[in-house]
C-alpha cells in the first residue's frame, strides 16, 4: 500500500462565535457537534460556547453531543488546546504550530481531560464528557481555548492526486470555544513589543513585528498603523493600516508589514507603530481606518524600534521570494570571463618575457665566457723579444 501524504485543508467553524446558535448542522460533513451549555448554572455569559465560572481548584464535567448522520461508522478525533493568535490577528481555537507564549501560566493540556477518539456507529449520537479543572491559584481574567472535532481519515481513504505519493483530503472541523474564569473582574489588556526583523509570509518578503498580549484577557478591535523607513536611505518606506483584529489572552504573533514585492535592501531602518484596542465611543483615542473613518478606542500603545537588515539576510530572503525576478547577473559573467582572459594574457606575457630574459642571460653569459677565454689565452702567450741594437 502506498504511503500517501495527506494534505489537510480544514474549514473551522466556531460554535457561538462564527455561527450564533447552539448547534452547527452540516449534513455535507456527515456529523455535527453540539455544546450542551443550557443546563449549566455557572455560565458567565449566554453564549452558545462554554464560558464558565469555577472556584480555584474546582472540577467540573461538561458535555458535547456528537451525531453521525451517515450510513457508515465514523471515528471523530477530539483535540483540546489553548488559544493562540495567528499572523492575521485572528484568534485560533484549534491545534496549530504556534508556540505557547511565555506569559501563559495555565495550559489547557494540563487542565482538561478528554477522549482522543470517539467512535460513532451509523445514524447514532453520543454524548462525550470533558473533565475540567480550575487551577488552585487565584487570578482575575480568563483561560481561553477550544475543543476541535474532525473526522479521522485513513490513509487508504485519501484521494490520490496526479502526483505519485501525494493525496489530498478536505477535512472539515467543528471548533467549540472553551473559556474558564474565577470571577467577572475586569482585566485591562496590555501590549508589548518584542522583536522586529525581516521575514517571509507565503514566500514573500515582510518585516515582522512581534507583539505580545501578556494579560489574561482579550485585546479586541485591534487597530495597527505602522511604518518602516530607511535610516540610511529615507526613500525606502513601507506602511500598513489594518484594523478589526483580535488577540487571545497570553499570546503573541508576528504582525507582517509587506514589502509589496520589493527586494529587501541591507541597511538600518526605523519601525514606528501605533496600536489601538477596544472600540469605545467614550474612549480617549481615535484612529483612522483604511476606509477613512475615524474610530474611537479605549487603549493606545506607541512603539518605535531601530533594526538592521544585513546583506546576508537580504540575499537569502530575496532569493526565496517568489515575486522577485532573479537579478540579471550577465555582467558578472562577462566580468569573470574578461578577468580570466586578462589573466591568461598576463600569464602568456610572463612566459614569453621569462623566455626572452633567459635567452638574453644565456647570450650574455656566453659572451662573457668568450671574453674570459680570450683574456686567458692572451695572458698565457709569451710576449715577443725585442732585439738589441
Amino acid at each position: 500500500m502506498k504511503n500517501f501524504f495527506i494534505v489537510s485543508i480544514s474549514l473551522l467553524m466556531t460554535l457561538g462565535i462564527i455561527l450564533p446558535r447552539d448547534s452547527v448542522k452540516a449534513s455535507q460533513l456527515g456529523f455535527s457537534a453540539t455544546a450542551n451549555v443550557k443546563d449549566l448554572d455557572n455560565r458567565a455569559s449566554e453564549h452558545s460556547f462554554f464560558d464558565l465560572i469555577l472556584e480555584p481548584g474546582e472540577k467540573q464535567t461538561v458535555t458535547v453531543t456528537l451525531k453521525n448522520d451517515t450510513d457508515r461508522e465514523m471515528t471523530i478525533e477530539q483535540d483540546v488546546t489553548s488559544a493562540t493568535t495567528n499572523i492575521n490577528g485572528v484568534v485560533e481555537y484549534s491545534p496549530n504550530d504556534i508556540e505557547p507564549d511565555e506569559s501563559l501560566r495555565f495550559n489547557y493540556d494540563d487542565l482538561i481531560n478528554a477522549e482522543r477518539e470517539i467512535t460513532l456507529p451509523a445514524h447514532s449520537e453520543k454524548t462525550v464528557n470533558i473533565e475540567l479543572e480550575m487551577p488552585n491559584e487565584k487570578f482575575d481574567g480568563q483561560l481561553v481555548g477550544g475543543l476541535t472535532y474532525r473526522e479521522k481519515i485513513k490513509e487508504e481513504e485519501a484521494v490520490p492526486s496526479d502526483q505519485e505519493g501525494l493525496a489530498v483530503t478536505n477535512r472539515f472541523a467543528f471548533v467549540i470555544a472553551l473559556l474558564m474564569r474565577q470571577n467577572k473582574n475586569t482585566v485591562e489588556p496590555d501590549l508589548k513589543l518584542h522583536n522586529v526583523a525581516p521575514g517571509q509570509v507565503n514566500y514573500r518578503n515582510v518585516i515582522n513585528v512581534n507583539l505580545q498580549n501578556p494579560k489574561m484577557t482579550f485585546l479586541n478591535r485591534m487597530h495597527v498603523n505602522a511604518k518602516v523607513q530607511g535610516i540610511d536611505n529615507p526613500d525606502i518606506v513601507y506602511s500598513v493600516n489594518q484594523d478589526r483584529m483580535q488577540m487571545a489572552p497570553n499570546t503573541n504573533f508576528d504582525f507582517p508589514i509587506s514589502l509589496e514585492g520589493d527586494r529587501l535592501r541591507p541597511g538600518r531602518y526605523l519601525m514606528t507603530m501605533t496600536v489601538n484596542g477596544t472600540k469605545d465611543d467614550q474612549g480617549d483615542y481615535t484612529a483612522t481606518n483604511r476606509e477613512g473613518e475615524e474610530v474611537t478606542y479605549r487603549h493606545e500603545w506607541r512603539f518605535e524600534r531601530e533594526f538592521t537588515i544585513t546583506g546576508a539576510q537580504a540575499d537569502d530572503f530575496n532569493e526565496r521570494d517568489v515575486t522577485i525576478e532573479p537579478e540579471n547577473r550577465s555582467w558578472l559573467k562577462w566580468l569573470i570571463i574578461g578577468l580570466l582572459l586578462l589573466l591568461i594574457l598576463l600569464l602568456i606575457w610572463f612566459i614569453l618575457w621569462k623566455r626572452r630574459k633567459k635567452k638574453e642571460e644565456e647570450e650574455k653569459a656566453k659572451k662573457e665566457a668568450e671574453i674570459a677565454a680570450l683574456r686567458a689565452q692572451l695572458e698565457n702567450q709569451e710576449l715577443p723579444k725585442i732585439p738589441k741594437e
